[in-house]
């Protein structure tokens, strides 16, 4: 990483940061985005798949991260939640309505 990367990487890690910091509605939104987009940690790459790649790929992140970003459109999750479900259901849920998600198939209208 040459210098100019490292400040601006410092840059918006500190912006980051200091919204994150306002304890706001807003920076628990982004909160739960960056853990979505992070996915889970217990090592269910079907879950990653289903989940984080999909979220990546909607938002439109070309990167992947050790998994491929997926063209389907995220789905809210149904059934029993983890942690990670419940930042990944926040996310989804903020996403769809900033507009940045449309979905053909949302079942939580």
């Amino acid at each position: 990483m040459n210098e100019t990367q490292k400040l601006r990487t410092k840059a918006l890690l500190d912006e980051i940061v200091a919204f994150l910091n306002e304890d706001t509605g807003e920076s628990g939104h982004l909160w739960s985005i960056l853990t979505a987009l992070r996915g889970p940690d217990d090592g269910d790459w079907e879950l990653k798949q289903t989940t984080t790649a999909r979220l990546r790929g909607a938002i439109g992140l070309t990167i992947n991260g050790g998994i491929d970003i997926s063209l389907e459109p995220p789905e809210r999750f149904q059934g029993g939640l983890t942690h990670f479900h419940a930042h990944y259901n926040h996310a989804f849920d903020i996403l769809k309505e900033m507009g940045i998600i449309s979905l053909r198939e949302d079942t939580t209208t």
